[in-house]
């Protein structure tokens, strides 16, 4: 069965004309299963779309109808943010959204990594960030509301080390390039980033390795948080 007509439904921003020649879904096309899953994959790949759905809506002897039917993205009307201690500049300084951009699930997701990602550089380890979208100020736009819980702020004030027999904890602490213990004459130390954390590991590994210790690997990497969480 061909397709006779394609209509959209939904669309406020993008044309219907647009929509079509996006999706392929043209008139006199032959329709099969296939072909409306690659036209739904070409639509989502626009990141417009929050829902995209392609039904036939009626039968005819020479083919079908087709609708497509989209829920668009909202546009960015305002961000708000509460629970937070840090100034809304700097917050907004750390994310990628801007007022009047289309919104998407991917954008709200990257925004909310790139926050814990900051406040984890500050040493709050323990954030939580969760978010709400609500009707904003024009038809079609939203305001996007952070919700933040900061936690205590954490440093890394100790570290230790089991089973190094043959090289003493000041060398082998000598090694952590990147990780360094917390001292109150040394404030700027005591970050905890596991990605430098796991390079550390390399460094110490090649360090071993190079005295002999061929065998060497680290067994187990554990946090504890102090009795005062702090």
């Amino acid at each position: 069965m061909v397709i006779l007509t394609t209509t959209v439904e939904g669309n406020s921003r993008l044309s219907e004309d647009d929509i079509i020649r996006n999706s392929r879904l043209f008139m006199g096309i032959e329709l099969t299963g296939e072909v409306i899953q690659k036209g739904i994959k070409r639509l989502h790949k626009l990141d417009r779309f929050k829902d995209i759905q392609i039904s036939v809506i009626s039968e005819e002897n020479e083919g079908v109808n087709l609708l497509i039917y989209v829920e668009e993205y909202p546009v960015l009307d305002n961000i708000n943010f509460s629970g937070n201690n840090k100034s809304e500049k700097k917050l907004k300084e750390n994310i990628s959204l801007t007022k009047g951009q289309i919104l998407s699930d991917n954008d709200i997701a990257n925004a909310v990594q790139s926050l814990i990602v900051f406040y984890k550089s500050k040493h709050y380890h323990q954030v939580s960030i969760t978010y709400e979208l609500i009707e904003g100020s024009i038809e079609g736009s939203s305001t996007l509301n952070f919700k933040i819980k900061e936690g205590e702020k954490l440093k890394l004030k100790k570290i230790i080390i089991n089973g190094n027999e043959s090289i003493s904890d000041f060398y082998f602490k000598r090694q952590l390039s990147e990780t360094k213990e917390w001292k109150w004459f040394l404030p700027w130390r005591g970050t905890w980033d596991e990605d430098k954390f796991d390079s550390d590991i390399v460094s110490i590994s090649t360090y071993y390795h190079n005295k002999g210790y061929r065998d060497f690997y680290v067994k187990q990497k554990q946090l504890y948080l102090s009795e005062n969480n702090k």
